[in-house]
């Protein structure tokens, strides 16, 4: 976590400018179509989730834990101020450590920027096992999904099988066409439950590191 405070004063400070110390803003400076950010309208601000548990290294920091719910208050680069929705506390909090709710990047077994290769490499990782498995962005096709799940041959050992999803026009999510799921948490839930097709049935999601 060394890296952090580096990237911090980058963000907060390379500009040369006090960001705690500026002038408040008023309509008056606004450009057309930009709305003032006060109190009402910081209301209906983005709420995100803590997908890892952190601990403040800096006065100014907001330590939280995993599965926080958080408002975001200002987006400074890879650093953003929030509130915490459970403490009250506000403070800065490095944004890859958090998540927009109802998103599937809140989900353990999501892993949004990964290849191919690198899903290999985590699924072949200690702590997890025959059934581990994780859900990434099709580096094909944009938009679309592929499914990685570790397996044992008894030739072979432990090897890593991938599963494109499709997508159906009205929302829907397939990896057989005899069998059609409205979102991905309910195709998760029914192969956790029997293989029906894949290589094994899915069980835990692949362990995540935490960023460094």
């Amino acid at each position: 976590m060394g890296c952090i405070k580096s990237k911090r004063k980058a963000n907060l400070h390379g500009d040369g400018l006090d960001l705690k110390n500026q002038p408040a803003n008023t309509d008056a400076h606004l450009l057309p179509g930009q709305i003032f950010a006060n109190e009402e309208t910081e209301e209906h601000g983005v709420i995100v989730v803590a997908l890892y548990p952190y601990d403040g290294l800096h006065e100014d920091d907001l330590s939280f834990k995993k599965g926080e719910k958080l408002k975001v208050i200002e987006e400074l680069g890879e650093w953003w101020k929030a509130r915490s929705l459970t403490t009250k506390k506000e403070g800065f909090i490095p944004s890859n450590y958090v998540a927009k709710v109802n998103t599937l990047e809140t989900e353990e077994w999501f892993f949004k920027d990964i290849t191919r290769k690198d899903a290999e490499r985590q699924l072949l990782a200690p702590g997890n096992g025959p059934g581990a498995f994780l859900i990434r962005e099709s580096e094909t096709l944009k938009g679309s999904y592929s499914l990685s799940i570790r397996d044992y041959d008894p030739q072979h050992g432990d090897v890593i099988k991938h599963y494109k999803i499709r997508s159906l026009d009205n929302g829907g999510f397939y990896i057989s066409s005899r069998i059609t799921f409205s979102s991905i948490n309910d195709m998760i839930k029914h192969y956790q439950k029997q293989s029906d097709g894949l290589c094994r049935k899915l069980e835990k999601a692949c362990i995540s590191p935490k960023p460094q």
